[in-house]
């Protein structure tokens, strides 16, 4: 089997757990009211990341899978923001500003033609995305270690989450995509 065929199959398989992956923590979200165990620094890398993910992935025109799967994520971490604003009022509504207008500004800069951006640029969006992805798991694992609890965020959501950084692996080697994405699932 050929490579590409591989990297396709891959693609499909981590498209799917993508589709689904959020539903877990959403639901979590929603049945026990826990978004307080939710680190405000977590969540803000995480849209931090994925915006910058959406300017990478439309900028470079990576595969449609790709740029769904940004959009989707981006779909469930506002949806995440507004029950971590419905749950806490302690939050600074400047904070629930800050966080849509940054998936709003990375959605105009990722779908406008006028915001032709370079390679190099673009790579280094994909490289500053791969350092937020890197990161954002770290003041999620401080807060739990302070608080004795890890109840911020389901285990569904997590083991989904890995299941398919293992096939983004697998896609970006054999599908031949920019050096960001073959680093970013490894770390």
């Amino acid at each position: 089997m050929a490579a590409s065929s591989i990297g396709m199959i891959t693609i499909n398989i981590s498209f799917l757990i993508y589709c689904l992956y959020f539903l877990p923590q959403l639901l979590h979200n929603q049945l026990k009211h826990k978004t307080a165990d939710i680190s405000m620094s977590t969540q803000a890398l995480m849209v931090l990341a994925n915006v910058l993910d959406l300017i990478y992935g439309f900028g470079y025109g990576l595969q449609w899978q790709y740029r769904a799967v940004t959009i989707l994520t981006l779909a469930c971490l506002i949806i995440q923001q507004w029950q971590i604003y419905r749950d806490s009022k302690k939050i600074s509504y400047h904070f629930h500003l800050f966080i849509v207008v940054m998936i709003l500004l990375g959605v105009i800069i990722s779908t406008q033609n006028a915001f032709r951006l370079s390679e190099s640029i673009l790579e280094n969006i994909g490289f500053i995305s791969m350092i937020c992805y890197s990161v954002y798991w770290l003041p999620q694992i401080i807060k739990n270690f302070q608080s004795k609890s890890a109840e911020g965020f389901s285990l569904w959501f997590i083991l989904l989450n890995l299941t398919a950084l293992v096939c983004d692996e697998i896609s970006a080697l054999t599908l031949g995509w920019p050096l960001p994405s073959i680093i970013s699932p490894i770390l």
